[in-house]
């Protein structure tokens, strides 16, 4: 059975692929020739633009030493978190003070692919009701 650390759920496994190679000093084209596959592919992978297949996470875990299906689990993880980010209603908008944004047009804000500025923005300078909305909007 995996025991899974909760903070690795939701991160994407490219992500913690990268941390390993760099922390072990192999280099993407390295791991590519050792599990067969292309280093685009690889590239992709760690980059995020392809999502991780069992075949693929299988190879990865045996050259890094993981316990089969580690890396499987943190791509469903990661699925998950996608799915439910998603899931958040499109037309509506967090219901925050606009003078948290004193210096952006609040209505031109895309706010799924500004999430990192919006949340360090309410962050620094909401209130806890605008720390609750956010919270509640995107699902953390």
């Amino acid at each position: 059975m995996i025991q899974f650390n909760d903070s690795l759920k939701g991160i994407a496994p490219g992500k913690y692929i990268s941390h390993r190679l760099k922390k072990e000093h192999i280099s993407q084209l390295a791991l590519a020739s050792a599990v067969g596959e292309h280093p685009q592919t690889i590239n992709a992978v760690i980059s995020g633009r392809r999502h991780l297949t069992i075949s693929l996470s299988m190879r990865i875990e045996e050259f890094l030493g993981l316990q089969e299906g580690f890396l499987g689990v943190m791509q469903v993880y990661h699925d998950c978190e996608t799915v439910r980010s998603k899931a958040v209603s499109h037309c509506e908008t967090p219901h925050v003070r606009k003078v948290l944004f004193w210096d952006t047009d609040i209505n031109s804000i895309d706010w799924q692919a500004d999430r990192d500025f919006v949340l360090k923005r309410v962050m620094e300078r909401g209130t806890k009701e605008d720390i609750s909305e956010i919270k509640r909007y995107y699902g953390i």
